[in-house]
């Protein structure tokens, strides 16, 4: 016994493409990649197809132009206020940074010496270590 399995039958409304054999209906091409390769080239509309653009009246154009003028003043503004928190910060930062090397300064035990002449015998890696109490910043 067979049985015998539904068909599925193509739609009637094919469209016929020009140039095609006479009686055989190709189906048109799906819109996408096209066969050439050419994908910034795009189907060019014309002219008379194209949406008409609405002119705007004078006054409508001088208020928009207003809005986007007080927009972008108060982006100026959050730009700037963002840019003085910055600031605010790395002073801020700045500030701790000198503060933890006066007070490790201050906390530390050091040794005066009075003749320089025992610097110069030091070696270098050694010399790098001294710090001169002028220098230091005073408080």
């Amino acid at each position: 016994m067979e049985i015998e399995q539904p068909t599925q039958q193509q739609p009637q409304d094919e469209k016929m493409v020009p140039g095609s054999l006479s009686g055989v209906s190709i189906p048109p091409p799906p819109p996408g990649r096209p066969k050439s390769g050419r994908t910034w080239k795009t189907k060019e509309r014309r002219s008379s197809s194209r949406a008409l653009t609405v002119k705007l009246k004078f006054e409508e154009q001088k208020s928009l132009y207003e809005a986007e003028k007080i927009k972008k003043e108060h982006q100026r503004a959050l730009i700037k206020q963002q840019q003085e928190q910055k600031q605010q910060e790395r002073e801020k930062i700045k500030q701790r940074k000198r503060m933890r090397e006066e007070n490790t300064i201050k906390a530390s035990s050091y040794q005066i010496i009075k003749d320089t002449s025992k610097i110069k015998r030091l070696p270098k890696k050694q010399r790098k270590n001294y710090i001169k109490l002028a220098d230091l910043p005073h408080s």
